[in-house]
């Protein structure tokens, strides 16, 4: 085979995997679905979340399916909030990327997970779920899911 002919299946190919990869990708992030999925692990791992916030030992969230990572509780502490980040995934490359997960706020500072682009809790505007967004540059999506403890998206 000559190059040209190697060249041209390789791009195909490549061509071929991103058009499954949109297909198959399309629809996959549904608020609703993420949200159900997230708030299942929360409600399946109750135990888990509440005794992490009450000893401030967050190794444990680790184990849970789902949980990618925990922000360093001496980082989330430095913000004033005591918020904890719990990161459950993510979507989108480079300029359009989203995360969404779980934190947990004992003041209920709505706009404070730590990738929040949301300037405050007065930049929220409810939707019709229950939850409350912020639209700006960037979007966030924050939903509760039980005491102090919420859903998050965040958008940039």
């Amino acid at each position: 085979m000559n190059k040209k002919l190697i060249v041209l299946i390789v791009c195909l190919g490549i061509l071929l995997s991103l058009v499954v990869f949109l297909i198959l990708g399309k629809g996959k992030f549904s608020r609703e679905r993420t949200f159900s999925y997230v708030a299942e692990v929360f409600n399946d791992n109750k135990p888990i979340f509440e005794d992490a916030v009450r000893t401030g030992d967050f190794s444990s969230l680790l184990n849970v399916e789902g949980v990618r990572s925990v922000d360093d509780p001496v980082e989330t502490k430095s913000n004033g909030h005591g918020i904890i980040t719990i990161n459950m995934g993510g979507v989108g490359f480079g300029p359009a990327t989203g995360y969404y997960g779980i934190f947990y706020s004992p003041k209920d500072n709505l706009s404070r997970a730590r990738l929040s682009p949301c300037p405050g809790d007065e930049y929220l505007v409810p939707t019709e779920d229950g939850g409350f967004e912020y639209k700006g540059n960037d979007y966030y999506y924050v939903r509760n899911i039980e005491d102090h403890f919420y859903y998050y998206e965040a958008f940039y």
